[in-house]
């Protein structure tokens, strides 16, 4: 959920990102499995920076190419997980409405155009086609 709210990117895109995209010495990753099969270089704040130095540590991949999320044994996370995941999650912190991870998605656009973000910059982040979006 870090990672959604700190980068924008789409649930169908977190899932795919791999070990080597994340680059924290630059504090950025590589997106590059969105709606529109354009990579997307997407910059981390700081927290998060630090969040996937600790969960790296924890996570202890054994190759660059494994995908950065997995489930208890190693193996991708579907999208279908993720969204059930996140619904049971806030249901048991007494969140209603907390129904995708495309909520995510809408808050990192808010915050970033609440702290100044320049709009175009944002849409080129999100991957959008256009300003509508």
């Amino acid at each position: 959920m870090n990672s959604l709210l700190g980068t924008g990117v789409r649930i169908c895109t977190l899932v795919s990102i791999l070990v080597k995209d994340i680059d924290l010495v630059e504090s950025i990753v590589k997106a590059r499995h969105d709606k529109n099969r354009r990579q997307q270089i997407v910059p981390i704040s700081r927290i998060l920076n630090k969040i996937l130095v600790e969960y790296l540590q924890y996570r202890m991949a054994e190759s660059e190419e494994d995908v950065l999320f997995c489930n208890m044994h190693g193996k991708k996370l579907t999208v279908d997980s993720c969204m059930t995941a996140i619904s049971s999650f806030g249901k048991r912190r007494g969140v209603n409405g907390c129904s995708g991870a495309h909520k995510f998605r809408h808050t990192f656009a808010k915050n970033w155009i609440l702290a100044g973000g320049y709009v175009f910059r944002l849409q080129n982040i999100l991957g959008d086609s256009s300003m509508d979006m």
